[in-house]
């Protein structure tokens, strides 16, 4: 990498857009309750997302939530509805204990998806 070049990118390199990767996942035991949008959207955590679910020991629920695109979870009338006062226990409320650890398996697959950089060992000049 050549100052020059950094200099001269500079503004470029700041404004970096973050387009997190996003996965869609159908919830079948929504599709044959007869909901009409049976899928839930999922992005890709961020760093601040698993310290702090690493943070809170077993607490896998943590980092699904925070992640969840789709239902919002953090919707008030959405949690009224459910009788939950927060997003992971409305998790815990609407989906299944399998639904939640197949859409995790998802999302750890997504949070261990490296797609940004290159490792390369030797660079032959």
């Amino acid at each position: 990498m050549e100052l020059k070049q950094l200099i001269d990118k500079a503004e470029l390199i700041v404004k970096k857009e973050d387009k997190r990767e996003r996965k869609t996942i159908k919830i079948k035991r929504f599709e044959n309750l007869g909901i009409e949008n049976p899928y839930v959207i999922i992005e890709k955590p961020t760093l601040t997302t698993i310290i702090a679910s690493s943070e809170r020991a077993g607490n896998n629920l943590y980092a699904l939530s925070e992640s969840m695109k789709y239902p919002d979870l953090s919707n008030k009338e959405l949690q009224k509805a459910f009788k939950t006062n927060n997003r992971q226990a409305l998790l815990k409320k609407m989906f299944t204990e399998d639904e939640i650890d197949e859409i995790n398996d998802v999302l750890i697959s997504l949070a261990s998806k490296k797609t940004k950089i290159e490792i390369v060992d030797d660079i032959k000049n």
